[in-house]
């Protein structure tokens, strides 16, 4: 789920500004990593991390228009 939030202001009847403010994985649900499965591990059958990239990210921006 992705979120974006735009905001214009008229500077003149040219030129304009917009604030933009994005939110990627919004809801920020982990994504589990596969389970230890080395034989004798005291970690074997567990998860203990989650997979690279899922997590929340936001990003902001000005854009200039004219």
């Amino acid at each position: 789920m992705d979120l974006s939030l735009f905001k214009g202001v008229n500077l003149s009847e040219r030129v304009n500004i917009q604030f933009r403010a994005e939110a990627f994985k919004i809801a920020n649900t982990p994504q589990y990593d596969s389970p230890n499965n080395t034989q004798g591990d005291p970690n074997f059958g567990r998860i203990t991390a989650t997979q690279q990239g899922t997590q929340r990210r936001t990003q902001f921006a000005l854009r200039f228009m004219f």
